[in-house]
């Protein structure tokens, strides 16, 4: 019994060996770079305005509280190491307390100003209408109630696995509601 030999690759298939692998990555790395959201700093060097970002900071400085529907703050990046005003709208009777040197994490719109821009959470979009942002305080979650994935469904969670049912939640108020808590960290000075 003779063993026979494996067939030869021509060099199309070598070469679709090849390309198909290398293409493959390439869109992968593409998909990606556009999928991320930036940070204030890459906002501000790209000279983007009216643009959602994703940033992480330390609160330096508390602005007074001039509207009952909006607390302000100076936040610096903790990547970029850029300073920005952050402003948070209220909407109901929640309650946040800011404090200084303390982490703060937002998804956001930034508008570019003479001071370093601001970032506003949330927000209604300019494409659909409806609530965008969160912020991450005090290891709370904060999101717009009007944020719901299934319009015809005002009770499901998108923060929840296959959009589990949740208590009814009241429509077009715009309530902001602590969506998970964790136990607080041990604050380290």
């Amino acid at each position: 019994m003779s063993v026979k030999a494996p067939p030869q690759l021509t060099w199309q298939d070598k070469f679709i060996l090849i390309a198909i692998p290398l293409v493959v990555f390439t869109i992968f790395i593409f998909a990606n770079q556009m999928s991320r959201d930036l940070t204030t700093a890459e906002a501000i060097q790209a000279k983007k305005t009216d643009i959602d970002v994703r940033e992480s900071g330390k609160i330096i400085k508390l602005y007074k509280q001039v509207a009952s529907d909006t607390i302000s703050c100076r936040v610096k990046s903790l990547y970029g190491g850029n300073e920005f005003d952050f402003h948070y709208k209220v909407i109901g009777s929640e309650t946040i307390q800011f404090a200084i040197d303390r982490e703060i994490k937002m998804l956001g719109q930034f508008k570019a100003d003479e001071n370093g821009g601001s970032v506003t959470a949330p927000y209604i979009t300019k494409y659909n209408g409806r609530t965008n942002g969160w912020l991450m305080y005090d290891n709370k979650t904060y999101v717009g109630s009007m944020m719901q994935e299934d319009p015809m469904n005002p009770n499901a969670n998108p923060m929840l696995p296959n959009n589990q049912q949740t208590k009814p939640a009241p429509q077009n108020t715009g309530n902001a509601q602590p969506v998970s808590t964790q136990t607080p960290a041990p604050e380290t000075k």
